[in-house]
């Protein structure tokens, strides 16, 4: 199945990318997608936004599919599905 990372703001400018296609096994999960999104970009994230240790991004990313947050690393993902990834920023 085919599950596109859209990289909003900064975080396209990190990876080098806006938008990325990962050809996933049929059944994987939000876990599998970071692994190939580790895989693919980590070297080339700053440690405020990925954890090289964990795999995975830190709590300052937000993660929404369609109509839905993707909080638990178990999450199914859709064939198809967008996933977006947002810095969340704080100011007033």
């Amino acid at each position: 199945m085919i599950v596109k990372a859209r990289f909003h703001g900064i975080l396209a400018d990190w990876v080098s990318t806006e938008t990325v296609t990962f050809h996933m096994d049929s059944g994987s999960i939000y876990g599998d997608l970071l692994k190939q999104i580790g895989d693919r970009f980590a070297e080339s994230m700053p440690e405020q936004l990925w954890d090289k240790i964990s795999g995975k991004f830190n709590s300052s990313i937000l993660v929404m599919g369609k109509g839905r947050n993707l909080e638990s690393l178990e999450t199914p993902l859709k064939s198809g599905e967008e996933i977006t990834f947002y810095l969340m920023l704080a100011g007033g």
